[in-house]
């Protein structure tokens, strides 16, 4: 499963704009999964520097949209991938989406769930 996500590097007015979109949990989703192991058949890919023909192409050949942030809710990520027809995991109740909690198992759970259906 091809999951895209948007973690951007820059600080916000002093706060961890890491922990504020969530990187932090998608960091720990790779590389520290409560189900033991990271998903072997999960590929994560960073929504950042591509080129519009670039981000068509991964809009299409993903499987969803993971959008752990605790704040930004109705992004421009989300809008594309809505418009792709991804699956979009969100924490954010916006129509359309996937409702997660900023948490890891739930985030999981969900992820697993979606895969089910694909």
């Amino acid at each position: 499963m091809i999951i895209l996500y948007y973690a951007p590097e820059a600080n916000h007015s002093g706060v961890d704009s890491h922990w504020l979109y969530g990187a932090d949990l998608i960091h720990d989703l790779i590389n520290e999964s409560t189900i033991g192991m990271p998903h072997l058949a999960w590929s994560f890919v960073e929504l950042r520097g591509f080129s519009r023909q670039e981000l068509r192409l991964a809009y299409k050949s993903a499987d969803c949209l993971l959008r752990p942030a605790r704040h930004d809710g109705y992004s421009f990520s989300v809008q594309e991938a809505l418009h792709y027809g991804l699956p979009v995991l969100h924490t954010y109740p916006i129509p359309g989406v996937i409702l997660i909690k900023p948490e890891i198992e739930d985030i999981e759970q969900k992820l697993l769930k979606l895969e089910e259906k694909i």
